[in-house]
């Protein structure tokens, strides 16, 4: 009886050091993974600090939302990404907020979505503020408005617009939390404006997208999920013409079917585009807008700054800057998924108030929000699509699990060809190549 409880022990003792061996093992590889996580997230939001051009910001940007949605695949990839997230300073974790929120993130996150969103709420709730965004919205002045004819040309930058008149035009959302407070800001201005939303975005936002247009805004897009079409570093130098023709078209088939109507106004990812691409847009009867002044409110987007007063305050600066470089006129640039730019819009608004300027919206000829035909991207696009049995979600372009984009250098299209849909199009067989293209930012 002795023999057989040594025999139990000491096979009871060797059980526990191999599972005490083992859960070492599983300490030490969690602890190589959060080390690899916490590297990557650093050092993506230092390129991004770093970034000296909107290509730059942009590039980076696209990487850390990637990186979120997938951080990797280990069996720790999520959690580390979580305890990751978790450590971020409140700055930090409200400048990743839309990203966190978004539904493409539910799959890495599902462990700690929900804290993280309740940590940013309780700390929006119980910090003292530096500033209360709903009294200066309150605040604003109205500002002298007027809404013109589009000019009849192709591309927009500061045309249509005189001496202290500038357009206001709003990219990549929209989004609850920044959407919502610019559109309250525009109202007490007495202002509308365009947004350039992605079909993405739009998709995930229905209602959202629908109030901006009923609240009389200029609703145009910007692609379907923002890929740099002529990115170097994010599409390795290279995409196929129908992954393009994907972002554009699934973009504006995308964002009319969340609101029901979309104005023929594009405008490409960064500005970047080649002549071909220039053409396709005029061919489905776009006009693409560029613009004049940058407010440059995607580069204060990272927790370096004293406060959020400062961080909007600078944001007016880089507006004023470029509004002097442009000559007092123009089409301004913001964003609709940055908190800083909500938080700056009121102060460029009462300066615009302040200074004897005129907000303008250039709207499209004839325009009629319950003509849902009168567009060759949409009535064309629909028709075919009614006539095929094809899907709104089949027209963007091919995504991952995670829902990222895939391949877009050898990028078709499964059931359909782009150059059937719209046999307008001068199609181009070859890839595009970024070295030729030509960037706003």
């Amino acid at each position: 009886m002795f023999r057989k409880h040594m025999l139990l022990m000491s096979s009871l003792f060797v059980g526990l050091n191999a599972f005490a061996a083992g859960e070492v093992h599983e300490q030490t590889k969690f602890a190589a993974e959060m080390e690899r996580v916490s590297g990557v997230y650093n050092q993506i939001i230092q390129d991004i600090s770093k970034s000296k051009s909107g290509n730059e910001f942009d590039e980076h940007f696209h990487k850390l939302r990637a990186f979120i949605v997938n951080p990797g695949n280990d069996k720790f990839s999520n959690l580390a990404l979580c305890v990751q997230l978790k450590s971020l300073p409140m700055g930090e974790l409200e400048y990743v907020q839309s990203i966190i929120e978004s539904d493409d993130a539910a799959i890495a996150l599902k462990d700690c979505s929900g804290d993280l969103q309740r940590k940013i709420m309780i700390a929006n709730l119980t910090k003292k503020a530096s500033l209360n965004l709903d009294a200066d919205i309150q605040k604003i002045r109205r500002i002298p408005f007027e809404e013109r004819t589009v000019p009849n040309i192709d591309y927009l930058s500061m045309q249509g617009l005189n001496d202290k008149e500038v357009m206001l035009t709003f990219d990549d959302g929209p989004t609850q939390r920044t959407t919502v407070p610019i559109l309250e800001a525009l109202k007490k201005a007495g202002v509308k404006a365009a947004f350039f939303s992605t079909g993405r975005q739009a998709l995930q936002n229905k209602a959202l997208t629908q109030r901006i247009l009923a609240e009389g805004h200029i609703l145009g897009s910007h692609s379907f999920y923002h890929t740099l079409m002529m990115g170097r570093e994010v599409n390795r130098g290279k995409m196929s013409y129908d992954y393009f023709l994907s972002e554009m078209i699934g973009g504006h088939v995308g964002v009319f079917s969340s609101a029901g109507y979309i104005d023929p106004y594009f405008r490409f990812p960064n500005g970047c585009m080649n002549k071909n691409m220039r053409r396709n847009a005029t061919e489905l009867g776009l006009k693409i807008f560029g613009w004049s002044i940058d407010s440059f409110d995607w580069q204060y987007g990272v927790s370096k700054y004293k406060n959020d007063e400062e961080r909007r305050q600078l944001i007016l600066q880089s507006f004023l800057k470029a509004l002097r470089g442009s000559k007092n006129r123009g089409i301004v640039l913001m964003h609709d998924v940055f908190k800083q730019s909500a938080e700056a819009l009121p102060l460029i608004l009462n300066y615009l108030a302040d200074n004897g300027y005129k907000v303008v919206l250039l709207k499209p000829e004839h325009r009629d929000t319950q003509d849902r035909s009168n567009l060759a991207v949409v009535s064309q696009a629909v028709q075919f699509m009614n006539t095929y049995n094809i899907k709104v979600t089949d027209l963007k372009p091919r995504a991952d699990q995670n829902g990222e984009p895939v391949k877009p250098l050898g990028y078709e299209p499964d059931r359909f060809r782009y150059r059937d849909m719209f046999p307008q199009l001068s199609y181009q067989n070859s890839p595009i190549d970024p070295l030729t293209t030509a960037c706003e930012k």
